[in-house]
């Protein structure tokens, strides 16, 4: 049997109940800087929701006006230049005879 500091005996029995108090004590403390954490994370969600509302609204804004230069400058550089039918496959004409030779 244990002697506690004021000098009463502790059975097993009372030292597993005092190890489990101590055990919840601790079990309730770390709950509550948990919570607090929690309280804390929950504020910084709602402040960054605010931060992307507000960057949304200023986005729909100021679209509408850049959306119509960027799809103009977009229009531009996608088009292909092509070629006139046919053009690649003319022949540059050739200079003296106009009929090929055959020399044996």
């Amino acid at each position: 049997m244990f002697r506690t500091h004021v000098g009463a005996v502790m059975t097993p029995q009372s030292r597993e109940l005092a190890e489990l108090k101590a055990s919840i004590l601790t079990q309730q403390q770390e709950l509550a800087h948990v919570s607090t954490q929690l309280q804390e994370l929950k504020a910084l969600v709602v402040t960054q929701q605010q931060v992307l509302m507000f960057l949304g609204k200023e986005l729909d804004t100021t679209q509408p006006a850049s959306m119509t230069t960027v799809a103009s400058a977009s229009a531009k550089r996608a088009r292909v230049v092509r070629a006139k039918p046919g053009a690649k496959e003319r022949k540059p004409p050739q200079k003296g005879s106009s009929k090929p030779s055959l020399n044996f």
